[in-house]
């Protein structure tokens, strides 16, 4: 490209390395100074380098530079074009540095030191949570059960029964007391135009129990004794009288009890049990009109109310 009118004049001997003509808004002299002296690793003298660089920035529509350097081999001319005043000062700028020193395209910029880490003030420990009310499962909890059912084995035949029972439970044990009734059964002789005895049976019983569980379905195993009244009314005899006899029995029990949810649980049970003592009942002149069993069983459907 021909020389404008602007290019620059030969450098003097004792002239600084770099003058640099730019108008305002392009970077100044100082700071295209700089960054030669940062590409270089070090300052420029005010006279005396072994290169003198002329810069002149036009600003037309497409700005450039009138870059002329003169070195040990010679004067160079150039004209150069960027987008911008930055880009022609920072290309004049590795252009001189490279006159001065080639190697200073491969010079890696120094390092800037890291600033020292502040002081970090210690965390206070965290204030520990209050400890969690203990889940409601695990709490004692009172109990009313009542139970419908039947029972053989203390009475004639089989006999209804109904049950009512209080106590105290804990999530794997219980321990229970209550009452239970065996509705009259009737014992005839067939040959004694229908003399007999109608019996029924009174008891207190108390329990304890262990209680496996599976989520809401609980499997109690019980084990408990029961004391109480064993009635009978003399029928159609010549002398029917009222006897009670006393009736004691051990027995052992287990359950399958649903509780859907924490107040309420229904399900069954059933219950073995073993007299201490056969009790019997005899009419005069006719002989023994009913003995109690060896053993007997009771199995209830059971509906049971918890609290709180």
């Amino acid at each position: 490209m021909p020389p404008s009118a602007a290019t620059p004049s030969e450098p003097a001997a004792d002239a600084p390395a770099l003058v640099w003509d730019a108008p305002p808004p392009c970077p100044d002299a100082a700071t295209v100074r700089a960054r030669v002296e940062a590409l270089i690793g070090r300052p420029l003298a005010p006279t005396g380098e072994p290169v003198h660089a002329v810069a002149v920035v036009e600003l037309q529509a497409r700005p450039r530079v009138q870059l002329r350097v003169r070195s040990e081999t010679g004067v160079r001319d150039r004209t150069i074009e960027a987008d911008d005043c930055a880009a022609l000062a920072e290309i004049t700028a590795v252009v001189v540095a490279i006159a001065i020193d080639p190697s200073a395209s491969l010079r890696e910029p120094e390092p800037v030191p890291a600033p020292a880490p502040q002081p970090v003030a210690p965390a206070r420990p965290p204030t520990p949570a209050p400890a969690p009310a203990p889940p409601r499962e695990d709490r004692v909890q009172g109990l009313v059960r009542t139970g419908v059912g039947i029972g053989w084995g203390a009475l004639p035949g089989i006999a209804p029964t109904l049950a009512l029972t209080a106590g105290v439970r804990w999530p794997k044990a219980r321990l229970e007391i209550g009452v239970e009734h065996w509705f009259m059964q009737q014992a005839r002789f067939e040959s004694a135009s229908g003399a007999g005895v109608d019996v029924r049976l009174t008891t207190a019983m108390v329990h304890g129990c262990w209680v496996p569980s599976v989520k809401r379905v609980e499997f109690p195993l019980c084990a408990g004794a029961a004391v109480g009244s064993l009635r009978g009314d003399g029928v159609a005899a010549p002398r029917t009288d009222r006897r009670r006899l006393l009736w004691s029995a051990g027995h052992v029990a287990t359950a399958l009890l649903f509780a859907p949810i924490r107040a309420f649980a229904f399900g069954v049970d059933a219950r073995l049990v073993v007299p201490f003592a056969r009790s019997s009942f005899a009419l005069d002149d006719l002989g023994v009109i009913h003995r109690t069993a060896p053993a007997g069983v009771v199995a209830s459907a059971v509906l049971e109310g918890r609290f709180p």
